[in-house]
């Protein structure tokens, strides 16, 4: 299969989840805030109004808050959740980068992943290292993040592909900082 010409990720970082240390129950399990179900739908609105054609694969991260993040756009669009384990808190960026290509499309045909959409346009919700090591990956191959790029909770972030590589990174929220 040939890569597409163009395909676009999302790529989330959970919304505002329940304080580490306040919580009692393991860690994959730790609920979003009321703060944070409302980002989340913030969240789901504004990708679900910029993709009228719907998204191919909604993939997340197994751990709760990273889930109830994406409910709401999974909603929206009418399309199931997926787990990858691959966007787990701890995981490689760039091999999680690489499994997005894939799933996308953008790598050639996935290997034991679900195959690229049509549309080739994926939300994935992840942490924040693995955020930060996909903008860190992303900025040393050359990819313009803009002047100050940031990842709080509940950031999206669009990257745009062109063949296999990410030629494009835009934050779209939160717009003005963390809410």
């Amino acid at each position: 299969m040939a890569p597409p010409e163009t395909a676009r990720l999302y790529l989330i970082r959970h919304a505002k989840a329940g304080s580490r240390d306040r919580w009692d129950g393991p860690d994959d399990e730790r609920p979003l805030t009321p703060r944070g179900e409302r980002q989340a739908e913030e969240i789901g609105s504004s990708i679900a109004g910029r993709e009228p054609d719907g998204l191919g694969h909604l993939l997340t991260s197994p751990a709760v808050r990273c889930r109830d993040t994406l409910v709401p756009l999974a909603k929206l669009v009418g399309a199931p959740l997926e787990n990858a384990d691959w966007l787990l808190e701890g995981a490689d960026a760039a091999a999680a980068l690489g499994h997005l290509g894939r799933v996308l499309g953008t790598h050639g045909s996935p290997a034991g992943l679900p195959p690229a959409a049509d549309p080739p346009v994926a939300a994935a919700c992840t942490h924040g290292d693995v955020m930060w090591g996909v903008l860190d990956y992303l900025a040393r191959r050359g990819v313009d993040l803009g002047p100050r790029p940031d990842a709080p909770k509940g950031a999206v972030w669009q990257l745009d592909y062109s063949g296999p590589d990410v030629v494009s990174a835009e934050l779209l929220l939160p717009a003005g900082g963390e809410q």
